[in-house]
């Protein structure tokens, strides 16, 4: 919708030159930020990949094996290696178990994510996590700023521009949040 709107503004104006040239760069800048966000957490993700696999082929493979050698000496074990191999052991019976209920948790979160109430949630979510929040909060700001400084730039009234910038938004708590800003800058408070 803010494209569409910015280019009727620019008809209108006679501007339409300067408003398309002003929106290339508004998208250049939003796929650079998005990149550079999708570069930022590739890392972390690979890691949390590598340990579950690493994780994954110690129980199935290593920790059954000494099991079987630490059982052939007869000696007891502390503590926290018999609550290891319980835990191997249980794994080995029941992890296809505990795979399908995790694979059954994902689907029925995403599932809920698609509801207005779960996006919400998701949303909150997201914002609130160490480290990731903090990006995605600084991502979503930096799009709004932008997105605003843009349609200002062409013309379009405040309360337009806060409409518009609440469509485009991504995070349905930021949504809310600017809502509310929106709401009472038309109530007659200003934007801060």
């Amino acid at each position: 919708p803010i494209y569409h709107r910015l280019v009727a503004v620019g008809e209108r104006t006679g501007n339409l030159e300067v408003v398309l040239r002003r929106a290339a760069d508004y998208i250049e800048r939003v796929a650079t930020t998005q990149k550079s966000v999708k570069n930022a957490l590739v890392y972390p993700a690979i890691l949390c990949l590598v340990a579950i696999t690493v994780i994954g082929i110690m129980v199935t493979f290593v920790l059954p094996a000494f099991t079987g050698l630490y059982a052939s000496f007869g000696v007891q074990l502390p503590a926290a290696t018999r609550a290891l191999m319980a835990g191997t052991n249980w794994l080995q019976h029941y992890g296809l178990w505990l795979l399908l209920g995790i694979v059954a948790a994902i689907a029925a979160g995403y599932l809920y994510i698609k509801t207005p109430a779960g996006s919400y949630q998701w949303s909150k979510l997201a914002l609130s996590l160490p480290k990731i929040g903090h990006i995605t909060l600084l991502n979503e700001l930096s799009r709004c700023c932008r997105s605003m400084a843009l349609l200002y730039g062409s013309g379009l009234p405040l309360p337009e521009i806060m409409t518009l910038v609440i469509q485009g938004t991504n995070n349905k708590a930021m949504a809310k949040a600017l809502t509310e800003v929106q709401q009472s800058m038309i109530a007659g408070a200003g934007l801060s």
